[in-house]
């Protein structure tokens, strides 16, 4: 079961590319709504087996760092015999000491910083609210935490304008000393066209030249899943997000979203979960017929398309353009 907590709106940053817009409103989750959610998330966990995964989310989420201690020391205190795994993904520019030390030791299903590639790219989308690259502050603060933490993950975002950069930047976060890259499209950029989805294709195939052999990068481009289709969605039930406020919605994307929210940490609506899920899953969908519709994100992640393009079924243009590319890479170089 899966928990992903917002703990503020609220960044240090002003990235160009950032889903929460150019105004951020600079909530933040209040202690008095912390033990609400713990008490929640408890509830929900009492009598479940396996792992359980809460992850913190922003803004910034380390803006808000005691509570992100708050929660996940109560919830290591209540459950001390369940396997609870924490994650976060951060800019890294709060980094010191203590949360270096206290996030290597605790966070061990995800522990993210991004970071675009290197330099110029970097410092052409992230950007401080001066409007000051912030490159060399995110390096300075990472190596300490990469020396802690071989398995720290290089969340890297491409779009139109650094696509055709993507091989060298990957390039220069594995020289940094990453061993766990993984890029990612804005997919609500508009600029996308049929000519960066062919940039894409090659640029794939330069990092396949680099690193399809090494077994000791791992670079998500590279282990398209093709292999295992799909299962259903299971936002709002086997995924929960919790924002500042404790509102509770069914999937990341919708968080903020009045028209999808599915009641309160104090007042769950369950059954409206399952209502919006069934809505989705009924939709008629321009992924049949495909071929790649049983491995493809847009096929599956129907509310994603719901935000993007206004459609369950019609998923954004470059996630099509990106699966196909991923496809012809992995039957030619028969995946890794």
């Amino acid at each position: 079961m899966l928990f992903n907590i917002w703990v503020t709106t609220a960044c240090n940053l002003k990235c160009k590319y950032c889903y929460e817009g150019a105004h951020k409103n600079g909530i933040q989750m209040s202690k008095e709504t912390a033990i609400q959610v713990l008490d929640y998330i408890c509830s929900k966990i009492e009598g479940v087996s396996g792992y359980i995964v809460v992850n913190y989310h922003g803004g910034e989420p380390l803006l808000n760092y005691e509570i992100i201690y708050l929660i996940t020391e109560a919830l290591k205190s209540r459950f001390p015999n369940k396997k609870i795994l924490f994650g976060i993904t951060t800019n890294a520019i709060l980094m010191d000491e203590e949360k270096i030390e206290y996030l290597s030791k605790n966070f061990l299903y995800n522990l993210s910083i991004s970071i675009d590639g290197g330099r110029i790219v970097h410092d052409y989308n992230r950007v401080t609210i001066q409007n000051k690259g912030t490159y060399n502050a995110v390096v300075k603060n990472i190596q300490p935490l990469l020396l802690k933490r071989k398995d720290l993950r290089a969340r890297m975002t491409y779009t139109p304008d650094t696509v055709e950069s993507l091989c060298e930047s990957v390039k220069n976060i594995v020289e940094l000393g990453f061993h766990d890259i993984v890029p990612v499209p804005d997919y609500s950029d508009k600029n996308w066209t049929e000519k960066h989805a062919e940039v894409l294709e090659n640029e794939i195939d330069k990092l396949y030249q680099l690193y399809g052999k090494r077994t000791d990068i791992n670079i998500s481009l590279l282990n398209p899943d093709f292999h295992v289709a799909k299962g259903k969605c299971n936002a709002g039930i086997g995924e929960i997000n919790i924002d500042c406020q404790g509102k509770l919605y069914p999937c990341t994307c919708m968080v903020a979203r009045e028209n999808y929210q599915i009641g309160h940490v104090l007042t769950p609506q369950e059954q409206k979960a399952m209502l919006i899920l069934e809505k989705s899953e009924k939709a008629d969908s321009d992924c049949e017929g495909c071929g790649l519709e049983h491995w493809c994100v847009g096929a599956r992640c129907k509310l994603v398309n719901k935000i993007l393009t206004g459609s369950f079924g019609t998923p954004p243009s470059f996630l099509c353009a990106e699966t196909n590319a991923l496809y012809k890479a992995y039957c030619k170089f028969g995946g890794r």
